[in-house]
């Protein structure tokens, strides 16, 4: 049973996020997909994603990575081909590619740390069962071997965010302190400004130890996802106490 509106836009909750100067460095560049915005985009970053405005399970994307000043590989979510095209044919391709009439964007590409060679990012589960956002549980996401995104829907798996911290060369418990931390203030700002009661937050470490925000989900699914880590409990037990409530 749903609780709270559905915003589906990933521009609607960036433009709302950018106003907070202590969220907006935590945002990747993000831009309207144009023939114009791709080529500033490659410009400025080695690698950029190519994504539906609206979009679900990782399906429609687009990584595009400069080889070098003329040329660039493409790939997508949906399988593992790669297309090497001239940068300037690179928007004639993906919108060859792309459903016409729906709306794509296109994002700084952040260099994701990394586990035995494969990228993860953090799904976080936040939930306000009374007056205050709580943590319920978070998992990392690891892709699958050359694919671009994480999720389950594209052979990813979930794991710790412990085991996917540890391997790399930063404090594991800052890490994941700054990862809390910034998934309460998103929360909170989204929800003054939307009014919510769950969010499930795509957040990422970058091979720096940078954090970032992904994308913020309205309608997260969760049923499963914690299993493997030992939260699906207090995630459903405050799930049900919410539903309950505010039904």
């Amino acid at each position: 049973m749903r609780v709270q509106r559905i915003v589906a836009s990933k521009m609607k909750k960036n433009t709302v996020l950018l106003k907070d100067p202590w969220i907006s460095p935590h945002i990747p560049k993000t831009e309207w997909l144009s023939e114009k915005s791709l080529g500033a985009m490659l410009q400025h970053y080695e690698t950029v994603y190519v994504k539906p405005n609206r979009g679900h399970k990782g399906i429609g994307i687009y990584r595009v990575r400069k080889i070098n000043s003329t040329q660039c590989e493409i790939r997508s979510s949906m399988n593992e081909a790669v297309k090497i095209v001239l940068l300037q044919d690179a928007f004639s391709y993906l919108t060859e590619q792309i459903k016409r009439g729906r709306k794509y964007i296109v994002q700084q590409g952040i260099e994701m740390a990394q586990l035995e060679g494969r990228p993860y990012d953090i799904r976080i589960l936040m939930q306000k069962p009374l007056d205050r956002w709580q943590l319920s549980g978070w998992v990392a996401r690891w892709s699958k071997r050359d694919m671009i995104v994480t999720n389950m829907h594209r052979g990813g798996e979930n794991i710790s965010i412990e085991r996917a911290l540890k391997d790399n060369n930063w404090e594991a418990a800052q890490i994941a302190g700054e990862l809390s931390n910034l998934a309460h203030l998103i929360s909170s700002v989204l929800d003054n400004y939307y009014g919510f009661r769950v969010l499930g937050l795509d957040l990422a470490v970058d091979n720096k130890g940078k954090v970032w925000f992904i994308e913020a989900n309205t309608n997260p699914l969760f049923r499963q996802m914690f299993k493997a880590v030992g939260m699906h409990e207090r995630v459903m037990n405050t799930h049900r106490f919410i539903v309950e409530k505010y039904s």
